[in-house]
């Protein structure tokens, strides 16, 4: 078993999928309210809740008021089924979303695509039981052809024309960009710096172009970043690579710069 979901059996049902979601929602609440309209400050999140005339999927009950996710992976209508359960608001997730009339104001339509978009920022996250849970949730809607599957990156990479960053990458194995929540480096296998003209004429022996293809090791996020001194953050990553070891053939650790 390498999954949360494979726990659950490996053919796509929405308990399993309501299951990765609803955990999810409990780990990141704020997350997911623009999405869903949660209201409030989130109390508690429950799966398969009874009510008097069924079981919904997700329940959300917030210091605003409560809410229902009901979500299909069919063809079928998750409407009719919510209109049995009460609420302040309720979410319709389906693959697709049908033309229908007569839809309530608090009825929001979502398809797994809206929750697939919102959700990969999340495996980047530095929580591990939010990337681990993410992560899987996205390869589970892959997998059964829920929302499109993305083209691999092989390869990230980006001008540098800086000599901290230079300095960084052949001494220290690091790299640093500005964080984007759509940014594909968290899937990418290796990092190729080009090295810019500005950069080639400054520093000595070094030509524009790219000569370096390194492994990527880790990610990270890091909410603030201090540096009292570019030449002096640069000497002491230069240190943290051992003498006589030749940094151009050891895997780079990439990380992301969360500005405050």
């Amino acid at each position: 078993m390498s999954s949360l979901a494979g726990a659950f059996g490996h053919g796509l049902r929405e308990t399993r999928l309501t299951a990765l979601l609803g955990y999810l929602i409990a780990l990141e609440p704020d997350h997911f309210a623009p999405l869903f309209g949660f209201s409030g400050k989130t109390r508690t999140v429950h799966l398969e809740y009874r009510h008097d005339k069924g079981r919904s999927d997700i329940r959300v009950i917030t210091d605003k008021g409560d809410g229902v996710i009901e979500a299909k992976v069919g063809s079928e209508d998750p409407a009719q089924q919510s209109r049995k359960y009460g609420g302040s608001w309720k979410v319709l997730l389906a693959k697709n979303i049908p033309s229908r009339s007569g839809q309530s104001g608090t009825d929001r339509d979502v398809t797994w695509k809206d929750v697939a978009q919102r959700t990969r920022p999340l495996t980047m996250s530095h929580k591990p039981g939010t990337r681990f849970v993410s992560r899987d949730l996205i390869t589970c809607l892959e997998q059964h052809n829920m929302v499109p599957r993305r083209q691999p990156v092989e390869v990230y990479a980006r001008e540098v024309n800086e000599e901290i960053t230079h300095n960084l990458f052949l001494k220290a194995r690091l790299y640093g960009c500005d964080y984007k929540a759509s940014s594909r480096l968290p899937e990418a296998l290796y990092f190729a710096p080009h090295f810019g003209m500005q950069l080639a004429r400054r520093v000595p022996n070094v030509f524009s172009g790219i000569s370096h293809v390194a492994k990527i090791e880790d990610i990270e996020i890091v909410t603030t970043v201090r540096l009292k001194s570019p030449v002096n953050i640069a000497d002491s990553a230069c240190q943290m690579v051992p003498e006589g070891v030749d940094a151009r053939r050891t895997p780079v650790k990439a990380g992301f710069s969360r500005r405050a």
